[in-house]
């Protein structure tokens, strides 16, 4: 499919959009679904990201805001922005995960409102916003500076990632930015210098705690544990197990109690490299291991690559509800366009623009083919079998789109602007 065919599936994509923001209360997860008839905090930082990067007027920011004051309106007085709301009845909903990315997906898409549509629209919002970055800086329990994470607590609610999960804390660092950025719009310059430091803290760290060295050579294993047991002495009781496995060409998905992830977290990754917290060499491996084992075949693309199996110790029995989660289904290894949507801004941020364009091609098929904008498919077979007409899917088809013209990823690339280190 040549460029200019994309143009009507971005027109497609606004319908869908449009229909899930229907009634003014703001964007739920999908058009038209009795399972996500909710306007989720997460679901609406997604969304946000395609509606304000292609967004065509006053009408489209209004998606954005609609939603931000539903969740606003229910902020808890710790500062927790709720994981879903149900605008009909104008209630939190207490069922699901704990949805720690809430609330930072709440302070990213405030800033990208105040980025894309003017400080003014984004007022009303910007103090919910800071406070939801404080309560967001209490996960840090531990004080190791990055977030730890129940199990299966952000979007991935059904894996086994748990303490310190790579998706949450890349996100952390480009919500610590965007809330820097907001003080600064009241001009509050310590505060900002504050939550500027603390960012670049988190970036490091996860370099440090989530990118193996090159375990091969034995002499980098040993500087490297020091450094992480000087850091916090658990990574260095945790990580040396994980250094048996030579090195790895992507972050791991998580770093927990004395044991850490095997698998490669797709949008973990990918948003590490759009973001900028991985350097070009580690984005350059990352994007060539992602092609070599298909992570865009036959869809783009996978949640995590290779799918957790019966018997693996990451592997639970929740799995099985509703034969939801096993291998090559939902977020064990299945296959979901917001994701592949990632993997085009990604190619697009290191200026692999032939390898990104030929992925959009194949993500526009899949997102206009029926049913269209299907929420995942299935790992191996490419079949759709989750909600269709999902906000997010039809998001990130215009959010690529956007990031294949300017040869950017709009809003995050420009969220942080800090060179993080290649060791």
């Amino acid at each position: 499919m040549k460029p200019g065919n994309w143009g009507a599936a971005c027109d497609l994509a606004w319908k869908v959009l449009e229909a899930c923001g229907r009634g003014g209360k703001g964007v739920r997860a999908a058009a038209g679904s009795t399972l996500y008839p909710h306007v989720w905090a997460r679901d609406v930082g997604v969304a946000s990201l395609g509606v304000l990067a292609a967004s065509r007027g006053p009408n489209d920011v209004a998606l954005v805001t609609a939603s931000l004051g539903s969740l606003a309106r229910h902020q808890d007085e710790l500062g927790r922005i709720p994981l879903k709301i149900d605008v009909e009845a104008d209630r939190a909903v207490a069922e699901n995960s704990a949805g720690i990315d809430g609330g930072i997906w709440f302070a990213i898409t405030v800033d990208q409102l105040a980025r894309a549509a003017g400080p003014e629209i984004a007022r009303p919002f910007i103090e919910p916003a800071l406070r939801a970055i404080t309560w967001t800086r209490h996960l840090d329990v531990n004080g190791c500076g990055l977030l730890e994470s129940p199990e299966a607590s952000d979007w991935a609610d059904m894996m086994p990632h748990r303490h310190n999960v790579l998706y949450p804390n890349v996100l952390y660092a480009v919500a610590l930015r965007a809330g820097a950025r907001l003080h600064r719009l009241r001009a509050e310059e310590a505060a900002a210098a504050r939550l500027d430091e603390l960012a670049s803290d988190v970036r490091r760290k996860i370099n440090l705690a989530f990118w193996l060295p090159d375990c091969t050579d034995v002499t980098n294993v040993g500087p490297w544990l020091v450094e992480l047991a000087r850091e916090y002495p658990e990574w260095g009781l945790t990580l040396q197990d994980a250094a048996r496995r030579g090195s790895l060409p992507f972050y791991l998905p998580y770093v927990g109690f004395r044991t850490c992830g095997r698998h490669c977290d797709v949008p973990g990754n990918l948003l590490a490299v759009i973001t900028g917290i991985a350097s070009p060499e580690r984005a350059a491996r990352l994007l060539d291991h992602l092609d070599r084992v298909g992570v865009a075949d036959p869809a783009p693309s996978k949640a995590i690559d290779p799918p957790i199996f019966p018997g693996d110790p990451d592997w639970r029995d929740y799995n099985l509800w509703r034969s939801l989660n096993v291998p090559y289904q939902y977020q064990n290894g299945g296959i979901w366009p917001f994701i592949g949507s990632l993997h085009v801004v990604a190619l697009a941020k290191v200026g692999r623009h032939a390898e990104a364009s030929a992925l959009m091609d194949r993500l526009v098929a899949t997102c206009t083919a029926e049913p269209r904008f299907p929420e995942w498919l299935h790992g191996k077979t490419g079949r759709s079998m989750g909600e269709i007409d999902q906000a997010w899917s039809a998001s990130g088809l215009l959010y690529a789109a956007t990031a294949l013209a300017s040869g950017k990823a709009p809003l995050l690339d420009a969220a942080n602007k800090v060179t993080s280190p290649s060791s």
